[in-house]
């Protein structure tokens, strides 16, 4: 545990700042990066889902999984709740943070972006305040900690069922971050749409054949 909590405070503090710049100055081509990321891992997380055959039950469970977290952000959006930084909802960052990373395939940009918490999340951390990294921590820990070894045992029993309903949340929650409205903008704002997803995915499909190859 101490290795992986040094290597994420590394890792979030040394981009932090970039990607709240990024979010803040360039919103929509910074989110077709994310898309482009997500797209390009889609192949390799599809493929892991299918490693112990793929029954009725996990086209199912992928459906299911697809069309529940897509009408719940729907909802969401439709409450027009607003989403204040407070400890309450750096306590759902830390929530989502660790159920991202107990359950294989989500990440923490899938999770937190269509829930508006992304920005926050990130300019909190940017900041050091202990004001927000406590509860981020705290909602951290309780998944981590209560719910790690259910998963794993939820994953291990039910493996393709499982990763087909993560692949359908995942698909879900990425086309609800798509900016589509800037696509039609301009001309110049569709190009360079464009031109970010093609950059996110290909950059996927090279760490994907960097993993493949160490394997």
């Amino acid at each position: 545990l101490i290795p992986i909590g040094i290597g994420a405070a590394i890792g979030f503090l040394g981009v932090a700042k970039l990607l709240s710049f990024l979010l803040e100055k360039y919103p929509a081509p910074s989110l077709c990066v994310f898309v482009g990321l997500v797209a390009g891992m889609m192949p390799s997380l599809y493929k892991e889902a299918g490693e112990q055959g793929r029954g009725k039950s996990a086209y199912v469970s992928m459906a299911v999984a697809a069309i529940g977290i897509f009408g719940f952000l729907i909802w969401f959006r439709s409450m027009n709740i607003m989403i204040v930084p407070n400890f309450g909802w750096y306590f759902v960052c830390g929530l989502l943070t660790a159920l991202s990373i107990v359950v294989p395939g989500l990440s923490t940009s899938t999770l937190l972006m269509p829930l508006g918490l992304y920005e926050p999340f990130v300019e909190g951390i940017c900041s050091m305040d202990l004001r927000i990294l406590i509860p981020i921590n705290l909602g951290s820990a309780i998944p981590a900690f209560l719910f790690a070894k259910g998963i794993n045992r939820l994953i291990k029993s039910y493996y393709s069922v499982a990763h087909h309903a993560i692949a359908g949340i995942v698909v879900s929650s990425t086309i609800m971050i798509i900016p589509f409205e800037s696509f039609t903008t301009s001309l110049i704002s569709l190009i360079l749409n464009l031109i970010c997803i093609i950059a996110g995915f290909v950059s996927a499909q090279i760490m994907t054949g960097i993993n493949i190859s160490k394997d």
